[in-house]
C-alpha cells in the first residue's frame, strides 16, 4: 500500500474519534507513524498493522498509550519481540483479540497472554515460536481460542 507516515500523521490529525484503523501491507509505516496514531487516535478499540514490517519493537511503547483497543493484529512484523509484546499487552488489558502470527514470539509471550490478558477470546499464534509448552500456559484463559497451526 502506499500509505505512508505522512499520510498517517495527515489522518490521525483530521480524526481524533477514529476507532479502527486497517494498515494491513502499510510497509511504509514506520514507529514514527504510529506514534503520531496513538497521540491522536486514543479512543482506538482496533488496529490492524499486519505486515507493517517498518515496525520495531519500539512501537510497544506507542502502542501501549491506546488502553482502549479491543482487537490488535500485530502479524508479519518481524521485529516484534516478546518484550515489546509484554509492554503493550500489559496496558491494553482491553483487548479480546490478539493475532501476533508469523512473527518470532515464543513462549514468554504466551506466558504473559495467559496472565495479562484475562478477557482474550481469541488468538492467532501460528508461525511462531511458541511451542506446547507456551500453548499450555493459554489454557487458564477461560474465554479463548486459540489458533495454533505450524
Amino acid at each position: 500500500s502506499q500509505i505512508s507516515d505522512a499520510t498517517l500523521i495527515y489522518l490521525c490529525a483530521n480524526n481524533n474519534d477514529l476507532q479502527g484503523a486497517d494498515l494491513t501491507n502499510c510497509s511504509k509505516i514506520t514507529d514514527k507513524g504510529i506514534k503520531t496514531l496513538s497521540q491522536h487516535c486514543s479512543r482506538l478499540t482496533s488496529l490492524n498493522l499486519t505486515n507493517c514490517t517498518q515496525l520495531t519493537e519500539n512501537v510497544s511503547k506507542y502502542l501501549s498509550r491506546i488502553p482502549t483497543l479491543e482487537k490488535l493484529y500485530l502479524a508479519g512484523c518481524p521485529k516484534l519481540t516478546d518484550s515489546a509484546l509484554e509492554k503493550i499487552i500489559s496496558k491494553c488489558s482491553k483487548l479480546t483479540y490478539l493475532d501476533v502470527h508469523n512473527t518470532k514470539l515464543g513462549d514468554n509471550s504466551a506466558k504473559k497472554i495467559a496472565s495479562l490478558l484475562l478477557d482474550l477470546e481469541g488468538l492467532n499464534i501460528s508461525a511462531t515460536k511458541i511451542t506446547e509448552k507456551g500453548a499450555s500456559a493459554l489454557a487458564s484463559c477461560k474465554k479463548l481460542t486459540v489458533r495454533h497451526d505450524h
